[in-house]
C-alpha cells in the first residue's frame, strides 16, 4: 500500500468515526420517530454504539478498495449512500421505515456525485447508465410494492433506486449482485425468526449489506 492510499484510507476511517458518533448521538434523541411511534408502541432501541465503528469500516474499506486500484473517482457517487447507510439501518431496524428525507437527500447527493464523476472522467455514458440503473431498479421494486399491496415498503423502493444509481456506473453485475446478496441474506434471516401473523421484517439493512459487498468485490 503506497502512502497516498494509506493517507486517504486513514482520513476516511477517522471521518467515519466522527460522522458515525454524530449520527449515534442524533439517533439517541429518537427525533426520527413519528408522534405515533412512541416507546410504548416501539421498544426503546439500544444506544447503537456500533454506528461509529460501522461507518468508519465502510468508509475505510471503500476508500482503500478504490484508491488502491486508481478508481478513486467512483467514491464521489458511493460516499453519499455509504454515509447515510448506518442511519438508514438504525431507523429501519427500529421502526421498520426508511426515512423519506434521508433517502431523498442521499439521492440528490448521489446524482451530483454521478454527474461530477462523469464530468471528471469525460464519460457521459456513465451518467446515462446510472440513470438507467436507477429507473430499472426503482421500477422493478415499485412493481413489487404494488403487487405485494405494500408488503414491500415504499422506502425500500427508493433505496432500490439508490442502489441502482450508485452501482451501475461500476458495472451491471454490481447492481444485480447487490440485490441478489441483499435478498438472500434478508430471506435467510427472516427464516430464522419466529413466525407471527402480521409480523414485518426490515429489508433495508440487508439491501445495504448487499450494496456494500457488491461495491467492494472486484467485478468484470
Amino acid at each position: 500500500m503506497d502512502a497516498p492510499t494509506l493517507t486517504a484510507t486513514a482520513a476516511a476511517t477517522i471521518s467515519g468515526v466522527l460522522l458515525g458518533e454524530y449520527q449515534r448521538r442524533r439517533l439517541t434523541t429518537l427525533t426520527y420517530r413519528y408522534p405515533e411511534e412512541t416507546t410504548q408502541a416501539w421498544p426503546e432501541p439500544s444506544p447503537r454504539r456500533w454506528v461509529p465503528l460501522a461507518l468508519a469500516g465502510v468508509l475505510g474499506a471503500l476508500t482503500l478498495r478504490y484508491t488502491a486500484t486508481g478508481e478513486a473517482v467512483h467514491l464521489l457517487h458511493l460516499y453519499p449512500l455509504a454515509i447515510a447507510a448506518p442511519w438508514l439501518v438504525a431507523v429501519d431496524a427500529d421502526v421498520h421505515r426508511l426515512p423519506y428525507r434521508t433517502t431523498m437527500l442521499t439521492l440528490l447527493a448521489s446524482v451530483l456525485g454521478v454527474v461530477t464523476t462523469a464530468a471528471l472522467t469525460r464519460t457521459w455514458p456513465l451518467a446515462a447508465a446510472a440513470a438507467l440503473g436507477w429507473a430499472l431498479s426503482y421500477g422493478l421494486f415499485w412493481v413489487l410494492h404494488k403487487a405485494g399491496r405494500g408488503a414491500l415498503g415504499y422506502g425500500d423502493v427508493r433505496l432500490a433506486g439508490l442502489i441502482g444509481l450508485t452501482t451501475t456506473p461500476l458495472s451491471a453485475s454490481a447492481t444485480w449482485l447487490a440485490f441478489l446478496l441483499g435478498t438472500l441474506t434478508a430471506a435467510g434471516w427472516a427464516f430464522t425468526r419466529p413466525r407471527q401473523p402480521g409480523s414485518r421484517h426490515a429489508y433495508g439493512p440487508w439491501l445495504l449489506l448487499g450494496w456494500l459487498a457488491a461495491t467492494l468485490i472486484p467485478l468484470p
